[in-house]
């Protein structure tokens, strides 16, 4: 099966959308959020969540998270034990022009399914870290989230600084202190790590190149791949997939039946389509399953950004940008995309 639907059409106060994210809650809820304003950067940008009703429709949006002045760009859903959920987000604190290299990731906790939030906690003191992919409670009990370093723009523009790399934050105290671990980097730079627990302990992480950015060789253009040993203290060095990589981003999820399901724009060059979803059986080694979510648009039209979520009942949800003007859904299941 395959349906597909817009979440958010433009209006005059939200004419742009992007970077949305899904989070399936305990009681089966299936939530998205994404910022929304202007266009991105935009002092006016919010942080909105929708609602998927059982009647296969979305809620209208919420606004979760608006500061005046402040521009709210990727934002994490984290579902936690007991009902608790967190909300990742990124506000810049440029004071003209806005830049990312003046971000801080803050965060707030739901106890009742996001309905009403917390106050505000700072994760990250330096200015630069931004948040994209999910965040994971790991079979020890802590909590990790993948931030990526965009200081200097994400150009290595700035001596003594870093930029393009990506690492995680953990908390073994249920997010009361955290602590940075990793310097995921290559070539021409990484970021927004995408991180899955493969066994206890054993963790696989994704990367985004930074082609294009800081210069280009065709042997960049790929994502990258690191492991840890530890539960995230300690990565290996990234190295070279054979999987294609538009400097945008992607993502990776563990289904039901063990495999992981990727979506992304299988594309070496800089246009960000066509958009693709893949099946590995084998954590990741190999992807040997791949369909089109969305074709190639050689005019430069955008199809990226996604996310993706398996519900209780087997279905494959994906939430993506298009256009930057509206937020698409796909649902699917693991039949229509291996053809059988």
């Amino acid at each position: 099966m395959f349906e597909s639907q817009f979440i958010l059409h433009p209006t005059e106060r939200f004419p742009t959308c992007h970077a949305a994210n899904l989070a399936l809650l305990s009681d089966g809820q299936l939530l998205v959020v994404y910022f929304s304003g202007a266009r991105e950067g935009s002092a006016d940008s919010a942080i909105l969540l929708q609602r998927y009703q059982k009647d296969g429709s979305w809620s209208k949006p919420e606004i979760i998270q608006y500061e005046p002045g402040r521009s709210a760009g990727n934002a994490v859903l984290m579902p936690l034990h007991d009902g608790k959920m967190a909300l990742f987000y990124t506000l810049s604190y440029s004071h003209r022009q806005v830049s990312w290299a003046d971000a801080l990731i803050h965060y707030r906790f739901s106890r009742d399914q996001g309905v009403t939030w917390g106050e505000q906690h700072t994760l990250t003191e330096e200015f630069g870290f931004i948040c994209r992919q999910p965040g994971t409670v790991l079979a020890n009990g802590e909590w990790l989230l993948p931030v990526y370093d965009n200081r200097g723009g994400g150009k290595p523009a700035y001596p003594g600084m870093g930029g393009n790399e990506g690492s995680v934050m953990v908390t073994a105290d249920q997010g009361l202190h955290w602590s940075r671990y990793g310097r995921m980097v290559a070539d021409a730079g990484l970021a927004q790590p995408c991180v899955v627990e493969l066994e206890p302990g054993h963790l696989r992480a994704w990367l985004r190149t930074r082609n294009y950015w800081n210069g280009y060789h065709a042997d960049w253009a790929c994502l990258y791949r690191c492991d840890s040993h530890d539960n995230g203290r300690n990565w290996e060095q990234p190295a070279r997939t054979g999987i294609p990589n538009n400097n945008s981003s992607f993502q990776v999820r563990r289904l039901a039946g063990q495999q992981l399901v990727m979506v992304y724009n299988h594309q070496p060059g800089n246009l960000r389509s066509p958009l693709n979803i893949a099946v590995s059986y084998d954590d990741g080694e190999t992807w040997p399953v791949q369909r089109e979510l969305e074709p190639f648009d050689s005019s430069g039209n955008e199809f990226s950004y996604p996310a993706v979520a398996q519900a209780a009942d087997g279905k494959i949800h994906i939430a993506y940008t298009y256009l930057r003007t509206h937020i698409k859904h796909v649902v699917c299941d693991l039949e229509w995309v291996t053809g059988r």
